[in-house]
């Protein structure tokens, strides 16, 4: 169970915070205090990683037009992922399953709400979008192991980085 909750907490912490962003009609992440990521550096320091862990998400978010009904949806799958390393096959099944059922009422809500081809389409995007989230939480990997070994000020974020390397 803990690697299930290690495997999908972050994923699903980028997509809350991003859609949480894009609700406010921000370009950049903004949590929900209206702190930032990496929030000692100005945009002009950032680097093409911190850039893209900055930006990336709520851009994604805002070319699918997310409302809440798809974002609830999407959510739902990010938290019924079923590729976590060290689950039981019971447990890959049952995930399996459940993801399915939200996948499926996914499409069926975007097609409703777009038409058939354009609501598939935009399916299609959003579950690209969901693989895309766990590439994203190999960045963040990257970027607080880069901040662990180069950097002195790496306390500002101590929670996200132990989530990720515990």
């Amino acid at each position: 169970m803990l690697a299930w909750t290690r495997g999908v907490s972050i994923a699903g912490l980028l997509l809350t915070s991003a859609y949480y962003s894009y609700v406010k009609k921000s370009k950049v992440i903004v949590y929900p205090d209206g702190s930032l990521p990496f929030h000692g550096k100005s945009e002009a320091d950032l680097n093409q990683l911190e850039l893209k862990l900055r930006h990336g998400v709520v851009e994604q978010i805002e070319d699918l037009k997310m409302d809440q009904i798809q974002y609830s949806m999407a959510r739902a799958v990010v938290a019924l992922n079923d590729c976590i390393p060290g689950l039981s096959d019971n447990a890959r099944e049952i995930l399996a399953e459940e993801r399915s059922k939200y996948a499926t009422g996914l499409l069926k809500y975007l097609q409703n709400k777009r038409g058939e081809n354009t609501g598939t389409k935009i399916f299609a995007e959003t579950i690209a979008f969901i693989n895309g989230l766990y590439r994203r939480v190999e960045f963040n990997q990257a970027y607080f192991t880069y901040r662990r070994f180069v950097t002195r000020d790496n306390t500002k974020a101590l929670l996200l980085s132990q989530l990720l390397h515990s």
